[in-house]
């Protein structure tokens, strides 16, 4: 009897390793972006935070030094009023439950918009409230919350890949992809400036569905900038980083989690032709987004 035991303990931790092992070895097709449907509706946090650091120095001492901070953060209900599948178009609608801002390291937030306002947008269409274009301070959240030119993307050409991949699966981002984002549109980038890769990292379970987290990095070793007068660039460069979670099912847009940092760095230097002194530029901006849409059942 005992060893019928110590037989049947041997053969569940059997079954169980070999079911690990076949989960961590199973091929999913890659996709990151999934299509939307006319009425579906999803329920919809976003949070970031954006700073701007500037730095002027010469002689190793610091000259001026400036800093701004601004942060934001929703939730609420979107959903898809329209599709133009030919033009590539896309209306939604955001109805607030709260969007907060603060600025400048406050401890605080406060009310941007109230609850219950109904936002109309599109991937063509700019943010509107009861008909009207929303005030500057407004449109400046907003964009960064819904980034209305990134609507028009496919990550799956710059980040994604053809072929199924097991996890832990690593593969070169398509640099000309990239390059065209036009959610990157005011970074001018050359594709031969670009490295990064993605990696699937884990099968992850979220509210009960069986998701794929993705990571990409990508590094830009050189941006054009417009300098000021005298002003000679000596480092410009962009960092990416991105994390994205999507239903297993690639047929499914149940679930949609994206996570994704950026930092600017520009460097500059000028030299006063009066005492040759050098005065050294740094510019470093830096955004972190965050969202998560679950789709409404």
């Amino acid at each position: 009897m005992k060893s019928l035991k110590v037989l049947i303990t041997i053969l569940i931790m059997f079954l169980s390793t070999t079911h690990i092992f076949s989960e961590e070895e199973k091929s999913y097709q890659v996709k990151l972006t999934r299509v939307y449907q006319v009425g579906q509706k999803f329920s919809t946090t976003k949070s970031f935070n954006h700073t701007k650091v500037t730095k002027i120095t010469s002689q190793g001492k610091v000259l001026k030094e400036k800093k701004k901070e601004f942060s934001a953060k929703t939730e609420g209900t979107l959903t898809v009023l329209e599709i133009d599948e030919l033009k590539g178009k896309v209306k939604f609608e955001f109805l607030v439950k709260f969007l907060s801002k603060k600025e400048d390291g406050k401890d605080t937030y406060k009310e941007l918009i109230p609850e219950g306002t109904r936002i109309l947008f599109g991937t063509t269409d700019s943010f509107k409230i009861n008909g009207k274009y929303v005030n500057k301070s407004e449109n400046e959240v907003l964009d960064i919350f819904f980034s209305l030119p990134s609507l028009m993307d496919s990550e799956d050409f710059a980040f994604g890949t053809k072929d199924s991949k097991t996890i832990g699966s690593i593969w070169e981002v398509n640099k000309n992809e990239v390059a065209k984002l036009t959610a990157y549109k005011s970074f001018k980038m050359d594709s031969k400036d670009i490295t990064g890769s993605t990696i699937f990292k884990k099968i992850q379970i979220v509210d009960g569905n069986k998701c794929l987290k993705y990571f990409t990095d990508i590094t830009i070793g050189k941006i054009s900038v417009k300098e000021r007068k005298g002003m000679k660039t000596i480092k410009s460069t962009l960092e990416i980083n991105l994390e994205k979670v999507v239903p297993a099912d690639v047929t499914s847009n149940i679930v949609n989690i994206k996570k994704e940092n950026l930092k600017l760095v520009y460097k500059g230097k000028r030299i006063l032709n009066a005492n040759s002194r050098v005065l050294n530029s740094e510019l470093i901006v830096s955004l972190s987004k965050a969202s998560k849409q679950i789709l409404i059942k």
